[in-house]
């Protein structure tokens, strides 16, 4: 009885000892993660002397709210309407485009079994691959420092993503119950977009939301594109950066700024993005 005893309190102890070393591990993993943010975010609020303070102050002196009007100078603004039109545009062409393309690859196979792994393999590629002949093409149909250019150049990038995920989404839903509704007298289509389009809603969410991030944050084709008629955020933010020193405050407050639109969208879609990233993980 004794020894019964004595197990089960070096069990106790055990799991007790457990408990605390993952709570340690998840507060750790969280400070690695949240401090950058904190420190962009506390940064807007600072004047320029305390960025090259030592050591460095952890929290603001004073709040100085004249960063974010500075960085909502000019370029600033316009490079927020050139994003938000660029990252909306772009989201939208693309799930018209992928979300039945996702479809009838799920569904019919055209071009093979092969056909998604060669959609897939073009990730593989490294962007900057593209910017060479895109470019030349671009200088040549005189599309450069326009929205269109943007609005091709990212739809290329997003869309083999996008199908890529919305075609498991489409994979898992039963084809009995389209089987059902076409015996019902449903054409392929009203099925299309009275079953599988709101089956697979957590789907196109997910890609919905990475094909706007994906837009919002790119940088790279945006310095090579864009001129003067169209800044978007990143470029703008660049601009902070110069050879005589960087205007860390409005650099903050501008990131901060930035940062805003993916937190909403992620904490909305949150009921979405959960969903869809559990759906058909477990099989019966």
């Amino acid at each position: 009885m004794r020894q019964d005893q004595l197990r089960a309190g070096e069990k106790a102890g055990t799991k007790v000892i457990f408990s605390i070393v993952r709570w340690i591990l998840i507060v750790l993993v969280l400070l690695v993660f949240l401090f950058p943010v904190y420190w962009i975010i506390s940064g807007s609020f600072k004047a320029l002397g305390e960025f090259y303070q030592r050591p460095p102050s952890i929290v603001p002196k004073h709040l100085m709210l004249d960063n974010f009007k500075n960085a909502l100078s000019v370029r600033g603004t316009k490079g927020l309407i050139d994003s938000a039109i660029i990252s909306v545009t772009v989201t939208i062409i693309t799930m018209i485009i992928s979300v039945p393309a996702s479809y009838s690859i799920a569904r019919y196979s055209p071009g093979g079994q092969h056909i998604s792994f060669f959609i897939l393999s073009i990730l593989f590629l490294p962007p900057v691959i593209g910017v060479i002949p895109l470019f030349f093409i671009f200088k040549n149909l005189k599309l450069l420092d326009t929205y269109f250019v943007f609005f091709l150049s990212y739809m290329f990038f997003n869309l083999p993503f996008c199908i890529w995920i919305m075609k498991g989404f489409f994979e898992d839903i039963p084809v009995e119950l389209e089987q059902a509704a076409m015996v019902d007298g449903h054409s392929r289509f009203k099925v299309f977009f009275k079953i599988a389009i709101p089956l697979a809603r957590a789907g196109i969410a997910v890609a919905s939301l990475f094909a706007f991030i994906f837009a919002w944050n790119e940088l790279m084709f945006a310095s090579i594109f864009g001129r003067n008629n169209v800044q978007t955020l990143p470029l703008a933010l660049q601009d902070y950066i110069g050879s005589t020193g960087v205007a860390w405050g409005e650099l903050s407050a501008l990131a901060t700024i930035a940062a805003i639109p993916g937190i909403l969208l992620a904490v909305f879609m949150q009921r979405y993005i959960v969903r869809g990233l559990t759906f058909g993980a477990v099989k019966g």
